[in-house]
């Protein structure tokens, strides 16, 4: 890193580079000046990091000269020795990794030689190679290192940083330097050196292209999960719509039996909408999962009895199921959905029949290549067909979503892109083994749970169906869809309700201002144009904070869903819904809030 007078030219790509390693779970130790330091440690907290949280835990180190310097003349061997230890050091404590930034002036001295420089940095290289879980950068100062030292540093980086940009270094020449003079190793030495090195960098290299096809399918999930969230949003306002005028209707005094079998066929095709955008949401791992301690062997066995009931008999249905297994933390109905997905795929692999087998057993995290936490232990769900099997081209794709060998109207391609989904989002992993003609083997590997304390259900918000007595509260609806705002004014009316409408944020802010003290519950959209619904729920809340809010939205984000409960919204309301369900929610909510004396 290259900068010329003022430290604050180091900040723009240290802080990133700070906040990468410590979301990896890495040291960061940094050595500079005292001024420097404190201005790091004023960036890192405006950034975000917690500097005494992550300094009390090992994670960050921040230092002066005095901590990195040792007596007499650099030695490349004795520093290497030092940077080595502390590498090793984080290792012990459990850190993933370490990274170092190095001001050179005040680290190796203002006086340094270009061939000191070099022979040290030359060292550095043969510490930190590919594969190595180690970054450092070194910081130079224009202002203060001769031009022989700068081009020193030029020879022997491979990356150079000029403010917030990384630069590939063509001045850079690997210079290979071993021993302290050079020459401390034979020649078979220097051989069986290099060749130890580059069967690590072959190593690394092998390591780097698997975890950068990894990448690219989170990559290409985490695009199907950004459209999956804007479908939804749309789709399921549209089939809102489609279910609120229809259940109007069914209420007219002259609608009769065909009128009513008309609208039960309309029912029944919005949900069939609103499954196919859950089916998405899932296979994008965007929905919520109601974890709870879940027996897989229990869920196997009734399973099974489906398949026996409506799999050809020509396939034999093994349970080869370990008992005991210890329980998961798990949403059973995702769970069954994966393996029932799993399952069908397996039935149709075998059309002349054969035997389709579902094996359980406890598996050690540290045989999981992919697992994050190797002391953890999971069990394992086995499904093996003896089928027709997977060829390697196709076996590379097959959790992508609406990527399918069937047939046109066989098949939508979403099956296994469900279950890579439910399993990702249930902290598990999922492998595939297979050969053409030697059928496949699916497994999944669920995390346990260590107690049912550990299974976090989040309270069932669903309003009581009973009915309250009729309304007599002033309502703020909060809606940008027109039609669905008209249909809920009179539905509400009917009710008893005084309704104001808002269609848009800063309508609803206004409205809310000037009517405040009568307003009872605001029924707020949050994708609203404008100011969005977030903002409006901040603004209401701020000036009134017992202000009751029921939030109703065709797609929210789980974890953000999670942070409206918390800002105080009193219920959640999902797209599509039936005027009636806003009228009970309205009413439960209301009966409540006159019990606790909290209107008024």
């Amino acid at each position: 890193m290259f900068y010329e007078r003022d430290p604050a030219e180091q900040m723009p790509a240290l802080i990133p580079f700070i906040q990468d390693g410590l979301s990896r779970d890495e040291q960061f130790i940094y050595i500079a000046d005292d001024q420097t330091v404190d201005e790091l440690a004023d960036r890192l907290q405006q950034s975000g990091i917690n500097v005494d949280k992550e300094s009390d835990r090992g994670a960050l180190k921040l230092w002066t000269r005095r901590e990195w310097r040792q007596p007499g003349q650099l030695s490349s061997q004795r520093k290497s020795l030092q940077v080595l230890d502390f590498i090793s050091a984080a290792s012990k404590s459990g850190f993933k990794g370490s990274r170092f930034a190095v001001e050179m002036t005040w680290t190796l001295g203002p006086d340094i030689g270009a061939s000191e420089l070099e022979h040290w940095e030359a060292t550095l290289n043969t510490i930190f190679v590919p594969g190595f879980p180690g970054r450092i950068a070194c910081q130079y100062n224009r202002s203060r290192l001769s031009p022989e030292v700068m081009l020193a540093a030029l020879h022997t980086h491979p990356l150079a940083i000029l403010g917030d940009h990384v630069y590939p270094n063509c001045f850079y020449e690997a210079p290979l330097i071993i021993g302290e003079n050079g020459n401390g190793y034979s020649s078979a030495a220097r051989v069986e050196w290099i060749f130890s090195q580059l069967k690590r960098a072959r190593a690394a290299e092998q390591e780097r292209e698997r975890l950068e096809e990894q990448l690219r399918h989170a990559q290409k999930m985490e695009s199907i999960g950004t459209l999956a969230g804007g479908i939804a949003h749309d789709f399921n306002n549209i089939l809102n719509i489609i279910r609120g005028y229809a259940s109007l209707i069914s209420y007219q005094p002259l609608a009769g039996e065909k009128v009513a079998e008309s609208l039960r066929v309309i029912d029944e095709a919005v949900e069939r909408g609103a499954s196919v955008v859950r089916q998405l949401l899932t296979l994008a791992r965007k929905t919520e999962a109601n974890l709870t301690s879940t027996n897989v062997n229990d869920l196997i066995c009734e399973l099974s009895k489906l398949l026996r009931q409506t799999f050809p008999k020509t396939i034999e249905i093994v349970l080869d199921l370990n008992a005991p297994v210890a329980p998961v933390l798990a949403d059973p109905n995702q769970i069954n959905q994966a393996l029932l997905n799993l399952c069908v795929n397996a039935r149709d692999a075998m059309p002349g029949g054969g035997k389709l087998t579902l094996r359980t057993k406890m598996v050690d995290g540290r045989h999981l290549q992919d697992a994050a936490n190797k002391l953890a232990r999971y069990v394992g769900i086995e499904v093996v067909d003896t089928g027709e099997g997977i060829a390697s081209s196709v076996r590379n794709r097959i959790f992508e979503p609406f990527y399918t060998t069937k047939g046109i109207g066989e098949g939508t391609g979403l099956g296994l892109a469900i279950v890579y989904g439910i399993v990702k989002n249930h902290g598990g992993h999922i492998e595939v083994e297979s050969q053409p003609g030697y059928g496949s083997v699916f497994r999944l590997n669920l995390p346990l749970a260590l107690s049912e304390e550990k299974a976090t259900q989040e309270t069932s918000r669903e309003s009581s169906a009973r009915e309250y007595d009729a309304g007599g509260g002033t309502v703020l609806v909060v809606e940008d869809e027109r039609a669905m705002v008209h249909l809920l004014r009179d539905s509400l009316r009917r009710h008893g309700y005084e309704v104001l409408v808002a269609f848009d944020g800063k309508e609803a802010i206004d409205v809310y201002g000037r009517y405040k003290d009568k307003i009872d519950v605001v029924l707020l959209d949050l994708g609203l144009p404008g100011i969005a619904g977030w903002d409006v729920l901040l603004k209401v809340k701020a000036e009134n904070p017992n202000v009751n809010v029921i939030v109703a939205s065709g797609y929210i984000e789980p974890e953000f869903k999670h942070k409206i409960y918390e800002a105080g919204v009193q219920d959640f309301i999902d797209k599509p819904y039936a005027p009636e369900t806003v009228v009970h929610t309205l009413q439960a909510l209301m009966s409540r809030a006159e019990a606790n004396s909290s209107f008024h």
